[in-house]
């Protein structure tokens, strides 16, 4: 009987481990189909990520939770990791500047 309920409790502590996937998706500008490398992937909870030099990233997550990605110069976007398709697009911020005073 002490075998049993120890085999139930081993059980149900690696229920919650076991909700942890790894998705992989590649980052590119959505106008351009160019990869953008070093694109900040991160989770609420403070985990994250940096794509490669190809664009490419791994990120370990629960399919309900959401993927924040940034970039210099590109809107943030996010994604809940279940729902993220293969090929991330990231759109170009539409910002100019008038002009630039060097003294």
């Amino acid at each position: 009987m002490k075998r049993l309920i120890y085999i139930l409790f081993l059980v149900l502590l690696a229920l919650p481990l076991h909700a942890q996937q790894s998705f992989h998706a590649r980052v590119v500008d959505a106008e351009t189909g160019e990869a953008l490398p070093f694109v900040n992937v991160y989770q609420a909870s403070g985990k994250g990520c940096v794509t490669n030099l190809e664009g490419d990233f791994t990120i370990s997550a629960g399919a309900e939770d959401s993927l924040r990605f940034s970039f210099v110069g590109y809107k943030t976007c996010r994604w809940k990791a279940g729902e993220m398709p293969r090929v991330v697009r990231m759109q170009p911020s539409a910002l100019s500047i008038a002009g630039v005073t060097v003294l």
